[in-house]
């Protein structure tokens, strides 16, 4: 919340403070919520890789599953910046962006250089490249992200609370007063 709207409505602080939002339930939904899409973004593309490579039918290594993982990961990390964070500033947009582009070019230079490692040297351009790489990187991305979207879709049509209100009002007045913010 922002400071204006905490002292317009202070019963919505009180209710932090009093655990309504966060309490040790929702931490541990939190945490089995995290176990579960860390179980989908690992074990997900050692299944679903088996065809990777086109003479044997089978994934090549470890590497180009673990190469899935990650990239996942950092795009799951990153869209779920955007859906939980309700105000941004262009430095924060500048830093979203440049998680994925950090992740690109470190890999590549690994990638390339034979010197660094010679069991990922030229994997990630050969998973890339095969035909299942993109299917089950959408799979997975669909699976992550599209439970989000749905649930906080449902919770804030059907179940919707006070702070979502005030949420909404914040984002209201940012947008029309505050230079700099994209709300």
């Amino acid at each position: 919340f922002s400071a204006l709207s905490v002292i317009k409505f202070p019963q919505s602080y009180r209710a932090t403070l009093g655990g309504t939002f966060f309490n040790t339930l929702e931490f541990w939904r939190w945490i089995a919520h995290g176990v579960g899409e860390s179980i989908i973004v690992v074990v997900l593309p050692m299944y679903l890789l088996t065809g990777m490579e086109l003479r044997t039918g089978t994934m090549g290594t470890f590497w180009q599953a673990g190469i899935m993982s990650f990239t996942g990961v950092v795009i799951i990390a990153n869209v779920k910046l955007l859906f939980f964070q309700s105000r941004w500033t262009w430095h924060m947009l500048v830093l979203l962006a440049m998680g994925p582009v950090a992740w690109l070019l470190c890999i590549l230079t690994v990638n390339m250089v034979l010197a660094f490692d010679y069991d990922i040297y030229y994997t990630f351009n050969e998973s890339v490249g095969q035909p299942a790489f993109w299917p089950v990187l959408i799979v997975i991305l669909t699976v992550c992200i599209g439970k989000d979207i749905y649930s906080v879709a449902i919770d804030r049509h059907f179940n919707y609370k006070s702070h979502h209100i005030i949420e909404e009002y914040d984002a209201y007045h940012a947008s029309r007063k505050e230079k700099g913010v994209v709300a």
